[in-house]
């Protein structure tokens, strides 16, 4: 079992600010870094993250991004890492991240896993704050 078998939590960039290393595990089997931040008065542990936004900046190099998802704006590392089947996202396009969390503060670092374009997709950018307050509440 690895990080990939354990669900992404859908968050704003800015819960990603606030959120702290946790000691908590979430599954023995699976060695990762977890995160927790408060939702609504609870304590809420995570391990892979997903997030979206528009890409506003890309490295020369291709191995990073900058994401904003209209509360803040998150580093993805790691890009040119991300399995080829998953074209490279612009500035410009809205994407989809999901990865591991690797710095939290004001400019949250995150490795991306699997890297996608949404631009495509007319009611993705609409339908994300409503997704992630859903999900608040599991």
């Amino acid at each position: 079992m690895n990080i990939l078998d354990l669900p992404s939590t859908k968050l704003f960039v800015s819960d990603l600010q606030h959120c702290e290393k946790s000691s908590d595990v979430i599954n023995p089997n699976v060695k990762s870094v977890n995160w927790e931040m408060k939702v609504l008065g609870r304590k809420k542990i995570f391990g892979c993250v997903w997030v979206q936004g528009l890409v506003v900046q890309k490295t020369d190099k291709g191995d990073e991004i900058v994401l904003d998802d209209g509360t803040g704006t998150a580093r993805i590392v790691g890009c040119d890492k991300v399995p080829p089947a998953c074209p490279r996202v612009k500035p410009g396009q809205y994407a989809m991240v999901i990865g591991v969390m690797t710095a939290g503060g004001p400019e949250p670092t995150i490795r991306g896993i699997k890297i996608q374009d949404l631009s495509g997709c007319m009611i993705a950018e609409s339908m994300w704050m409503l997704e992630v307050i859903d999900c608040a509440d599991t």
